[in-house]
């Protein structure tokens, strides 16, 4: 059967969590429509509507699930590079040549999957997700660089990262710290699967200091350049020298504060949400 490609969404809920890499909406002709795992059938005509009631009710009802669910210290939220993937932009740039990333990832410390890693989530997340409060999941994340083009005597270097999407708000901030760090773990071990590695998380958030950028919400969906200082200079010099192929640098998000309590304003949004839905569902048609 011929099956069309619809159109790719980034950042809608039904997508999947901003911790995975963005998956592909496609819209076959006898309407069936599949996103990840998800399948049903919508006609072509019925099809923004759709997404749109899709969107809405899944807030809802995480906005419910949350506000009758969860105490007073519910974990805070803050988040950068959230619906993350593969992008050729990425790239350190140095006065020696430039160097690509070649994987991208993340580790987590929820109460779940302590230390856990996915080799082929491309995704590279750094915070905490609102969608994941309850199991405390922190992402730290990591680029691996392919620096096998690179010469040794470097003097100056820069991350060019795409932002995808930058969200700060549950954490009633304006601004957060992202932080660079080196990384000890062999990066064979780091790329793999993992469980139960709450060293490696730890690895990607210590050690020597490479450098740092606050973000803001208005930096998503852009590029960011964040400058390496000397200590990012000698390790990267060293690799180079000692005939390494690959280079790693590790990130963490500061600070991730606990907010206010959210039981009641949780609960309101939800509610909110579903009365709007209810409403637009009984509106009438305007005739033309």
């Amino acid at each position: 059967m011929h099956v069309k490609k619809f159109y790719s969404l980034k950042n809608h809920v039904i997508v999947g969590g901003p911790f995975e890499a963005p998956k592909t909406l496609i819209w076959r002709e006898d309407g069936i429509l599949t996103i990840g795992t998800f399948i049903a059938r919508v006609s072509r005509k019925v099809l923004p509507r759709f997404l749109e009631l899709r969107m809405k009710f899944s807030i809802a009802a995480l906005g419910l699930a949350m506000g009758l669910a969860c105490g007073a210290s519910t974990p805070a939220s803050a988040y950068v590079f959230g619906f993350s993937g593969p992008d050729q932009g990425n790239l350190l740039t140095t006065d020696q040549g430039t160097a690509a990333v070649q994987v991208t990832g993340w580790y987590d410390n929820s109460t779940i999957d302590l230390g856990s890693h996915s080799a082929s989530n491309t995704n590279y997340i750094v915070g905490q997700n609102e969608g994941t409060p309850t199991d405390g999941s922190v992402f730290h994340d990591f680029f691996v660089f392919d620096i096998s083009g690179l010469s040794s005597g470097i003097t100056t270097a820069t991350f060019t990262v795409q932002t995808w999407t930058v969200d700060t708000s549950f954490d009633n901030a304006n601004q957060v710290t992202y932080s660079l760090y080196d990384v000890s773990t062999p990066i064979s071990t780091l790329e793999a699967d993992q469980t139960g590695q709450l060293g490696i998380w730890q690895d990607l958030a210590s050690g020597n200091l490479y450098g740092q950028y606050n973000f803001s919400n208005s930096d998503s969906n852009s590029y960011v350049r964040i400058g390496l200082d000397g200590a990012a200079l000698a390790d990267l010099n060293a690799a180079i020298e000692a005939g390494d192929q690959t280079f790693a640098i590790g990130g963490t998000l500061q600070p991730v504060a606990t907010p206010e309590p959210l039981t009641l304003s949780l609960f309101g949004a939800g509610l909110a949400g579903l009365v709007a839905m209810r409403r637009g569902k009984n509106q009438p048609k305007s005739v033309k």
